[in-house]
């Protein structure tokens, strides 16, 4: 389930319990307000509980007081979140689980308007998560769809039509990503 939230308590327990009988797996996109420094206890008592964290890198800086992102995606992993998807902009993406942590690379294209691109990398990330349980399928996956956001204005043309350029796009990222040391 993708939930683009902040960490209000009250909103996450009435989630926790539909995802319980739903069998959910959770991508949380957290919102800016909860990467604040003073909601790092709270959203720290989420953590554990949570399949995907996804953010970027300002997220991750104010939140975790720190400009490495591999040392962030590790704080958070040791957290207790199963996995990060660490959205960097042009320098494309760490993703991270308990197999090791990964730099995908951002696909190449003429950036018109970042807006919804964020949104997008997640969606696909937690797509191609659950259907290959791999994040660095899940990562490459979540570039593609970041790519179509930032080429023009607005929503991109109907799925079936972008197919044929996604796949070229997935194919054009590094076939091996570059694996980080946590």
């Amino acid at each position: 389930m993708y939930v683009f939230a902040d960490d209000a308590p009250d909103y996450w327990e009435a989630l926790f319990a539909l995802g319980k009988e739903m069998s959910a797996s959770w991508m949380w996109e957290i919102s800016a307000s909860a990467t604040k420094p003073e909601r790092r206890e709270s959203v720290r008592k989420l953590l554990p509980r949570i399949g995907c964290l996804s953010l970027n890198r300002t997220e991750a800086r104010r939140m975790l007081q720190t400009d490495s992102m591999p040392a962030a995606v590790s704080m958070l992993l040791d957290a207790g979140v199963g996995s990060v998807a660490l959205r960097m902009g042009q320098d494309g993406s760490l993703v991270a689980d308990a197999t090791g942590s990964y730099r995908i690379p951002a696909c190449q294209t003429q950036v018109v308007d970042p807006t919804g691109a964020g949104n997008a990398y997640s969606g696909a990330f937690l797509v191609g998560y659950c259907e290959h349980h791999d994040i660095v399928t899940a990562g490459k996956w979540g570039s593609v769809a970041a790519s179509f956001m930032l080429e023009q204005y607005g929503l991109p043309p109907k799925i079936p039509d972008l197919q044929p350029e996604a796949r070229k796009r997935a194919a054009a990222l590094a076939e091996e990503p570059v694996s980080l040391n946590r």
